[in-house]
Protein backbone atom coordinates (compact mmCIF):
# COMPACT_ATOMS: atom_id res chain seq x y z
CA UNK A 1 0.00 0.00 0.00
CA UNK A 2 2.81 2.33 0.76
CA UNK A 3 4.03 2.28 -2.84
CA UNK A 4 0.57 3.22 -4.11
CA UNK A 5 -0.65 5.60 -1.41
CA UNK A 6 2.60 6.85 0.08
CA UNK A 7 3.29 6.97 3.83
CA UNK A 8 0.44 9.41 4.64
CA UNK A 9 -2.12 7.10 3.05
CA UNK A 10 -0.58 3.79 4.08
CA UNK A 11 -0.77 4.41 7.83
CA UNK A 12 -4.55 4.96 7.99
CA UNK A 13 -5.13 2.11 5.52
CA UNK A 14 -3.14 -0.29 7.70
CA UNK A 15 -4.91 0.93 10.84
CA UNK A 16 -8.28 0.42 9.14
CA UNK A 17 -7.32 -3.09 8.04
CA UNK A 18 -6.28 -4.04 11.58
CA UNK A 19 -9.39 -2.45 13.12
CA UNK A 20 -11.64 -4.34 10.69
CA UNK A 21 -9.87 -7.61 11.47
CA UNK A 22 -10.08 -7.12 15.22
CA UNK A 23 -13.75 -6.07 15.16
CA UNK A 24 -14.61 -9.14 13.09
CA UNK A 25 -12.75 -11.43 15.48
CA UNK A 26 -14.49 -9.88 18.49
CA UNK A 27 -17.94 -9.81 16.89
CA UNK A 28 -17.93 -13.43 15.77
CA UNK A 29 -15.68 -14.72 18.58
CA UNK A 30 -13.40 -16.50 16.13
CA UNK A 31 -9.73 -17.22 16.48
CA UNK A 32 -7.30 -15.69 14.06
CA UNK A 33 -6.06 -18.16 11.45
CA UNK A 34 -2.43 -17.90 10.41
CA UNK A 35 -2.19 -18.13 6.64
CA UNK A 36 0.81 -20.00 5.34
CA UNK A 37 2.87 -17.52 3.38
CA UNK A 38 3.81 -19.94 0.61
CA UNK A 39 0.18 -20.88 -0.01
CA UNK A 40 -0.81 -17.22 0.00
CA UNK A 41 1.92 -16.31 -2.51
CA UNK A 42 0.91 -19.19 -4.81
CA UNK A 43 -2.71 -18.07 -4.67
CA UNK A 44 -1.79 -14.46 -5.45
CA UNK A 45 0.48 -15.59 -8.30
CA UNK A 46 -2.39 -17.57 -9.79
CA UNK A 47 -4.69 -14.56 -9.56
CA UNK A 48 -2.07 -12.33 -11.18
CA UNK A 49 -1.60 -14.81 -14.02
CA UNK A 50 -5.35 -15.10 -14.58
CA UNK A 51 -5.70 -11.31 -14.68
CA UNK A 52 -2.75 -10.99 -17.03
CA UNK A 53 -4.13 -13.68 -19.35
CA UNK A 54 -7.50 -11.94 -19.43
CA UNK A 55 -5.90 -8.58 -20.23
CA UNK A 56 -3.76 -10.15 -22.95
CA UNK A 57 -6.81 -11.82 -24.48
CA UNK A 58 -8.74 -8.54 -24.47
CA UNK A 59 -5.86 -6.93 -26.34
CA UNK A 60 -5.61 -9.78 -28.83
CA UNK A 61 -2.50 -11.45 -27.45
CA UNK A 62 -1.82 -14.95 -26.17
CA UNK A 63 0.45 -15.66 -23.21
CA UNK A 64 2.82 -18.59 -23.55
CA UNK A 65 4.65 -19.86 -20.49
CA UNK A 66 8.40 -19.82 -20.92
CA UNK A 67 10.22 -23.01 -19.96
CA UNK A 68 13.21 -22.65 -17.68
CA UNK A 69 16.46 -24.41 -18.35
CA UNK A 70 18.24 -26.08 -15.45
CA UNK A 71 21.01 -23.47 -15.45
CA UNK A 72 18.48 -20.60 -15.32
CA UNK A 73 16.70 -22.24 -12.40
CA UNK A 74 19.98 -22.78 -10.57
CA UNK A 75 21.00 -19.15 -11.09
CA UNK A 76 17.61 -17.98 -9.83
CA UNK A 77 17.83 -20.17 -6.74
CA UNK A 78 21.35 -19.02 -5.96
CA UNK A 79 20.39 -15.38 -6.45
CA UNK A 80 22.85 -14.66 -9.25
CA UNK A 81 21.03 -13.37 -12.26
Amino acid sequence: MRSRLGPPGAHPATAHKLATLISHLLKYKEESMDVDRVLYEEKMRGKRLARLRKQAEELGFELVQKTQTASQAACWLLGSF
